[in-house]
């Protein structure tokens, strides 16, 4: 499929241009070819949702098992105000993107 090309070439220009920053440069921000989301951003309250939940039923377990907190996670993100994210894949793959882009800077 020719789009889906396209914007996996766009991508790995994006990580190219990133990958050739110095770095010891901190004018530069790399975030591996994903946008900033917005904190209206229906996508952005989804994953900050989730993070939330998981978070917390980590800690109130005391280091709970991951499945466990993925169920709570997925629990706090299954409600009517997510549920144009949950049914939508662009979306689910912009909060994949999310965290990975997150994940990737540590």
């Amino acid at each position: 499929t020719s789009g889906k090309q396209q914007s996996l070439t766009s991508q790995m220009l994006q990580l190219q241009v990133c990958g050739n920053a110095s770095p010891h440069d901190t004018t530069v921000t790399c975030r591996h070819g994903f946008d900033h989301l917005s904190e209206k951003d229906i996508c952005f309250q989804y994953a900050n949702a989730f993070r939330e939940a998981y978070n917390y039923k980590n800690r109130q377990d005391c280091d709970a098992n991951l499945s466990s907190c993925l169920i709570a996670a997925h629990k706090a993100t299954t409600l009517d105000k997510f549920a144009e994210v949950g049914k939508d894949s662009a979306k689910m793959e912009i909060v994949i993107s999310y965290f990975l882009s997150n994940g990737t800077q540590y």
